[in-house]
């Protein structure tokens, strides 16, 4: 039998935020590793010897922001997956970013973001679908 679960790193300074998408992805069956900020995120990605199949990081976090630790993790961890949940639009990206593959702005609910999840994991995801904007109340 196989034990493997997928393994989602979540990256998310605010703490009700943060636990609302862990108890969704995790409620869906994945295992979550929570990091308040890409500091965080960084040390815990050093720490977990397992595969990590996917991150889920905001932009706009103190010590180090999104932009940083999505540079920083594919440099340890290139086939990971990101996505990135912000209030910022792709278009303020910098030029020089690797881009992620998914941009879900805020406001959007947690299973808006397992949803993705689910879709990025899964078999038959559409090239070029790379935003969502969620259509529910603010989180």
């Amino acid at each position: 039998m196989d034990s493997y679960q997928t393994c989602i790193l979540l990256a998310e300074d605010n703490g009700i935020l943060r636990y609302a998408l862990s108890m969704a992805i995790a409620n869906a069956g994945y295992h979550v590793i929570e990091a308040e900020d890409g500091c965080d995120a960084l040390q815990r990605a050093a720490e977990f010897k397992g595969c990590i199949d996917l991150l889920v990081t905001d932009i706009r976090m103190p010590r180090m922001d999104g932009h940083e630790l999505l540079r920083r993790i594919k440099d340890t961890r290139p086939d990971i997956k990101v996505i990135v949940v912000s209030a910022q639009h792709q278009a303020h990206f910098p030029p020089d970013n690797p881009c992620p593959d998914c941009l879900l702005v805020k406001p959007v609910y947690p299973d808006v973001v397992v949803g993705k999840i689910k879709e990025m994991l899964g078999i038959g995801r559409r090239r070029g679908d790379r935003s969502i904007r969620g259509g529910r109340p603010r989180l």
